[in-house]
């Protein structure tokens, strides 16, 4: 399948904005174009995989051509779920559910995939969407689970560092470091990746045509920021606009809300499609806009 590609780079003297990019659109097939609302990525080996927000359903991709080759759907009867976060673990996976503002555990060693809620994350508007979780990522190697919520009080970003510990057949989190990032006027967090060959968390921040990915350096010897305060000007800044709100002319959804990184440094990032409509996850119908998946270099 043919990928587009744009190579293009500009620097700024006067911020830590860089732009440096090759950027291609991995295209999906029709199925994945349905109102799934992919709004949380992770990629493992050859695959991508995408979480659908409200269809209790991820897709493994292949992150060459874009094509679908396993759908894997798990639920509670009991329940649903509004997923804005996931990422691999071992025999498993978490995921955040926006609403109730929690995190789940899911176990592969049955076949009946039943999520395990193993915290809630207090804050002070529970019940507003924008002060959610947004984004999970993984650092195997510290075993520490990164958590990024949208934006808070005072339009301040929280970054939660969880030790992943395991006992028998559960797993639990504990807290290991909170910290507060100051954000601009609209902004907000859409998600989180771990860089193994950097050392790094990408956070993909946005507004309105406005999307840039924030880098936070991390600490070798303990996987976590050194401060427990920042603000969003003083990181290295990867700023993707121009090319993203290019492909809205081309019938893509550019509300991007996930970003993962690979094995070899490549950036995956995905929109969420939905546009208002009612959710039609059985149906195959088509949403109005186009699921954008891109895979970018810095």
């Amino acid at each position: 399948m043919k990928l587009k590609l744009l190579i293009f780079t500009c620097t700024s003297l006067i911020t830590t904005t860089i732009c440096a990019q090759k950027i291609e659109n991995i295209k999906l097939e029709d199925k994945l174009h349905k109102p799934y609302e992919f709004s949380s990525i992770d990629s493992y080996r050859d695959t991508i995989y995408l979480m659908s927000e409200t269809c209790t359903s991820f897709f493994k991709i292949d992150k060459d051509s874009g094509k679908e080759f396993q759908e894997i759907s798990f639920a509670n009867p009991d329940r649903s779920y509004d997923i804005e976060a996931y990422c691999n673990y071992e025999n498993g996976f978490f995921f955040a559910d926006e609403t109730d503002n929690s995190i789940y555990h899911v176990s592969n060693k049955s076949n009946l995939l039943l999520p395990h809620k193993l915290l809630r994350i207090e804050s002070e508007q529970n019940r507003n969407r924008d002060f959610g979780i947004e984004g999970l990522c993984l650092n195997p190697e510290k075993n520490i689970l990164y958590v990024i919520k949208e934006f808070g009080k005072n339009k301040t970003s929280i970054l939660y560092c969880y030790t992943i510990l395991q006992k028998e057949n559960s797993v639990s989190l504990k807290l290991k470091k909170r910290v507060d990032i100051s954000l601009g006027n609209m902004y907000r967090y859409t998600d989180i990746a771990f860089d193994s060959q950097k050392n790094s968390l990408y956070l993909l921040r946005t507004k309105f045509k406005n999307y840039s990915i924030d880098v936070i350096s991390l600490n070798d010897q303990s996987g976590l920021p050194d401060n427990n305060n920042y603000k969003y000007k003083n990181f290295i800044s990867y700023n993707i606009s121009s090319k993203i709100n290019s492909y809205f002319e081309e019938g893509y959804s550019t509300n991007m809300e996930g970003i993962t990184i690979d094995e070899t440094g490549k950036i995956y990032l995905v929109s969420d499609n939905y546009t208002g409509r009612d959710r039609t996850c059985e149906s195959d119908e088509q949403s109005d806009r186009k699921t954008l998946l891109l895979k970018l270099t810095l």
